[in-house]
């Protein structure tokens, strides 16, 4: 039903559940303590009277309607119940007219096992009234012993019929004022939901606003700004990658097209020509590292976690130290002992060449390598002895594209340690940079230890 897929409707409909559930079962209770109390006090009186006709029946070989009736008036029977007998065709035999109307014209109140209560139809401020009913075969007739409830039993009753029904009026009333309440409760989560559809409409990543005398619907928007500022910060970091690849990539394109046209007009001076073809080669060099540096970028962010597989670090660590040592014709000294991770060796390597990249770009002395386990953790670090990263620029210094102003005569793009934070992410793992102008860099990277 589309009634119930609102929320407010649903916080009303089961609390006025709830409240119909304690009624009917206070009313449950009430009723089985009457019962309780009335076959404890009252019902034996009603089996040992129906006891002694019935000993009195089967005591006769032959009995009628007569005989029966000469044993109850004897016995005195009627001055405790009235008693109606009724022959096998249904003609009162015996009893009180009164009675005999009340079983015409009633209302079932209780049933119970060997009897049941009644009131008067057609008078129900009447007493109500307990009613046994008997038959035998003897005397092809049906006999029926009433017994007038008490006044206070009969109040007992009559606010029991009343409870149920001012229940039900009651759960209706209050279904009515839980949707009215609860609509009302809710309002702060639709004022919420507004907002947010107003964004997603809009396109924009507007806050929303916290003014919420609630604690709780205050703690719900400033979780919901939280996220909209993770995007809005997840947006302008893209705008401005976008914009630093697109400038990063128009400058050699620029310094290209315009050698060319050197080349296109010719030149006699050989020097000129070689230099014009040194800057095209070194341009697209330079073009071929940056698509190269985007493509890693872009492979990191499509590896899944599922492909990583247990690696001994001490074995990517000497080897890649080794190769890279040849590379940079600068010592590079390695201390390592047997650490096993779960990660992928190639974006390891990576890693790797990228921070001592940067170390041999900054520093002139010997480079310093040290990998070492610590308890559940494989700590990875690169030092340096060069010219060291300024504090403020350590702040940002993970973004891509970023670059430090002062960088002597850098041509990098300021992707590798973007790399390098990437790659260590995927292997779940943490980097740290530590560092010192004109004393050097340090650069910690910390993985989880394999098992």
């Amino acid at each position: 039903m589309v009634l119930f897929k609102k929320l407010w409707h649903k916080v009303a409909i089961v609390y006025s559940l709830i409240i119909m559930a304690l009624f009917f079962i206070f009313i449950a209770v009430l009723q089985n303590t009457f019962l309780a109390y009335f076959e404890d006090k009252e019902y034996p009186m009603y089996s040992d009277l129906t006891n002694n006709i019935e000993l009195f029946i089967e005591s006769k070989e032959e009995i009628n309607g007569k005989d029966l009736e000469g044993f109850i008036r004897e016995g005195d029977l009627l001055s405790k119940v009235d008693i109606l007998l009724y022959d096998d065709s249904g003609k009162m035999i015996l009893g009180d007219k009164k009675y005999h109307e009340l079983l015409q014209n009633y209302e079932l109140h209780i049933d119970m096992k060997d009897g049941m209560i009644i009131e008067p139809r057609d008078n129900p401020d009447d007493h109500d009234y307990f009613i046994l009913e008997r038959k035998y075969k003897k005397i092809d007739g049906t006999l029926y012993l009433v017994k007038q409830i008490d006044k206070y039993t009969t109040f007992y009753l009559k606010m029991e019929r009343f409870a149920i029904s001012f229940a039900v009026l009651l759960s209706t009333l209050f279904i009515f004022l839980s949707l009215i309440t609860s609509r009302w409760l809710l309002n702060p989560i639709f004022k919420i939901l507004q907002d947010v559809k107003k964004i997603e409409i809009e396109g924009s990543t507007s806050l929303l606003t916290e003014q919420y005398p609630e604690e709780e619907f205050k703690k719900i928007v400033q979780l919901q700004n939280s996220f909209i500022k993770k995007i809005r910060n997840y947006i302008s970091r893209e705008k401005k990658f976008i914009s630093n690849a697109s400038h990063e990539l128009l400058t050699p394109v620029t310094v290209i097209k315009g050698y060319t046209e050197v080349l296109r007009w010719g030149s006699d001076d050989k020097e000129v020509l070689n230099s014009a073809l040194d800057t095209i080669e070194n341009e697209t060099e330079r073009m071929e590292e940056l698509m190269r540096s985007l493509m890693v970028l872009s492979k990191i962010e499509e590896t899944e976690k599922n492909i990583l597989v247990p690696l001994d670090m001490k074995k990517i660590v000497e080897e890649e130290g080794k190769r890279l040592q040849g590379v940079y014709e600068r010592k590079i000294r390695v201390k390592s002992e047997k650490s096993i991770i779960l990660g992928e060796e190639q974006l390891l390597k990576l890693l790797l060449g990228e921070v001592v990249k940067n170390a041999v770009k900054y520093s002139q002395e010997d480079i310093k390598i040290n990998l070492y386990t610590d308890k559940n953790k494989v700590i990875l670090i690169i030092k340096d002895q060069g010219e060291g990263i300024s504090s403020d620029y350590l702040k940002e210094i993970f973004q891509r594209f970023s670059q430090e102003d002062n960088s002597k005569g850098s041509k990098g793009f300021g992707l590798g340690l973007a790399i390098v934070k990437d790659i260590s992410k995927l292997h779940q793992g943490m980097v740290e940079i530590k560092s010192v102008q004109e004393e050097g860099t340090e650069v910690k990277v910390t993985f989880p230890r394999a098992n």
